[in-house]
């Protein structure tokens, strides 16, 4: 739509809002065998957002229009996978790919967010022994998306930490230098 038409179509609602309401129905049952109804439900949320941000909210029964839409199926078949899956994968992996198999594993992350993680979003969280004085390693706290508008703190298990630290160190044993991502 075009400005203009957005505006011809708010001047519609402030006049009379079931006009819009009933426009909206006639365009959902239009667009009904046409769409996905994950597409009609953006739809429907647009133009309840823009009507909500212009103070045309409670003259137009969302409800009603809410119940017109249907849902969105489901395509996927996701999941988690299992421990023996896990396991399986580990073994035919080489260390950079059990790294990320490990960080995903653990933290639920998506891979896409290694795009920009560096060494400096790792940190471990260690515990004193009671007995002695000896640190324990007990969680490793994971910086996702640092510095941006979703970043986010999830945790690895210090097995994935420990792998991650043999990465690590086989990488600088050969000369190279890690001070970026952790590719």
């Amino acid at each position: 739509m075009t400005l203009q038409q957005l505006d011809q179509l708010l001047q519609k609602a402030k006049k009379n809002p079931k006009t819009v309401q009933h426009m909206i129905i006639d365009y959902i049952e239009e667009r009904k065998s046409k769409v996905s109804g994950s597409t009609l439900q953006q739809t429907r949320s647009a133009l309840k957002h823009f009507f909500e941000m212009n103070d045309i909210k409670d003259s137009i029964n969302w409800s009603k229009i809410s119940k017109l839409v249907s849902y969105a199926k489901k395509t996927g078949s996701d999941r988690a996978p299992t421990v023996d899956e896990i396991c399986l994968m580990l073994e035919s992996a080489d260390a950079r790919t059990r790294c990320v198999i490990l960080i995903c594993s653990s933290s639920g992350i998506r891979v896409g967010a290694f795009d920009k993680m560096t060494w400096g979003d790792v940190s471990p969280i260690y515990q004193k022994n009671n007995d002695d004085e000896e640190k324990i390693l007990i969680a490793v706290k994971l910086t996702v998306y640092k510095k941006e508008r979703d970043e986010y703190v999830t945790f690895v298990t210090p097995e994935c930490y420990s792998t991650l630290e043999q990465y690590k160190k086989s990488r600088e044993s050969i000369g190279e230098k890690l001070l970026h991502g952790l590719r």
